[in-house]
């Protein structure tokens, strides 16, 4: 019996190890997997562990993952016993079963994030709570600002690491004056927070903060009078980072080019509208514009930053009873387009295949205040740079 057991135990220990199956055989199933199996079987040994942790590993499930959508929403209960508070964590709050005079100053939000099963939308919760908001996200990282002024974060919510910065610069409380980007530098091999905010002379601050580095560095922004408002969050797509300057009547966007680190304009093929959006389609720049003509959107596409054009590349036509509708993010594979209605607040999904809008049932929980969301894909990515490992 003890013989039988040892052996046993030397089958498992090399099919660990990969004697039974190659590495790449093990490779192939495993990026197959979601998120959580494989925060499960990063357990099993030693090879798996190192296996499900490589960049490789995590680029290509990256890949292969779907584009969801994700929100710090306030709650008003306690958490359960196993949610992590990023604030406890860091050290930023004291422990308490009862709420504090400073705890009901700034309420904690819980994260969570969107999930599409049978033509259902189900709300997933992270167990995960922090106090401010999420400001972009980035290949699965969130950039959250916490509250107070405690500093910002870029966590992982997935496999919940993450790692605490220093604002830059304060500026004006509204929210239309200050915009944040998120963006993978091919050329540094890091992530690079962008932070552009507007004083009272209209002047366009920008500072730059290398993910991995301890401090934020300014830079030269936009040219004077090129922004007035940021109408929605910046977009990243074709290498550079995409803010409209504007909240109607916009015929121009301003980008950073990530890698160099400098601001240009990009004409639009038609006057930039309330409910209009920038978003990546394609693995391009997309956007999808409110026609001239009732129930008629336009989808255009951007596919380089040197002077190329725009193409436009589909016309949905929407019912008269979902003429509200507004962008919110497109699947991974640009099969589906998903929209928001600000009448109803219910979401719809357009189909290219099938030239079909459908309106999506979403789950109602007591207590949930829904929106804003931002796209969101559940991955292994870490901010770690490629080249270390």
């Amino acid at each position: 019996m003890v013989q039988e057991r040892r052996a046993s135990r030397v089958v498992k220990y090399r099919a660990c190890e990969g004697e039974y199956f190659s590495s790449d055989f093990v490779f192939q199933i495993l990026v197959l997997l979601p998120i959580k199996s494989l925060v499960r079987l990063s357990c099993v040994c030693k090879t798996w562990f190192n296996l499900i942790n490589s960049f490789a590993f995590a680029d290509a499930h990256l890949q292969l993952c779907e584009t969801t959508l994700i929100c710090l929403d306030p709650k008003p209960q306690f958490p359960n016993p196993y949610t992590l508070s990023i604030d406890l964590r860091l050290g930023l709050e004291q422990f308490s079963i009862f709420p504090t005079d400073s705890s009901r100053q700034y309420q904690q939000g819980h994260l969570h994030f969107l999930e599409v099963q049978n033509s259902k939308i189900k709300v997933v919760e992270l167990n995960i709570t922090c106090s401010g908001n999420i400001l972009a996200t980035c290949d699965g990282l969130i950039l959250v600002q916490l509250g107070k002024n405690k500093g910002i974060v870029v966590m992982n919510p997935m496999t919940r690491k993450l790692i605490r910065y220093p604002l830059g610069t304060v500026a004006p409380i509204s929210r239309n004056l200050e915009s944040y980007g998120f963006m993978y530098s091919n050329h540094e091999g890091k992530y690079k927070v962008v932070h552009l905010f507007i004083d009272k002379r209209l002047h366009v601050g920008c500072e730059i903060l290398s993910v991995g580095t301890k401090s934020w560095r300014g830079v030269d922004g936009p040219s004077l009078g090129l922004v007035r408002k940021f109408a929605q969050e910046s977009v990243s797509a074709i290498g550079a980072l995409h803010w409209v300057p504007d909240t109607h009547n916009c015929e121009y966007i301003v980008s950073m080019d990530i890698d160099r680190e400098t601001f240009f304009t990009i004409p639009l093929p038609s006057a930039y509208k309330r409910r209009d959006r920038l978003v990546e389609l394609w693995g391009f720049l997309g956007l999808i514009t409110h026609n001239a003509q009732p129930f008629v959107m336009d989808i255009w596409i951007c596919k380089g930053l040197h002077g190329e054009a725009w193409s436009k590349q589909h016309t949905i036509h929407i019912d008269s009873v979902t003429d509200d509708l507004v962008p919110v993010t497109a699947s991974r594979n640009a099969r589906e387009i998903c929209f928001e209605s600000r009448g109803d607040g219910c979401y719809y999904v357009y189909d290219f295949q099938h030239q079909e809008m459908r309106r999506i049932e979403m789950e109602k929980k007591p207590g949930w205040n829904y929106g804003p969301y931002l796209p969101f894909v559940n991955s292994l990515v870490s901010w770690e740079n490629p080249r270390d490992l």
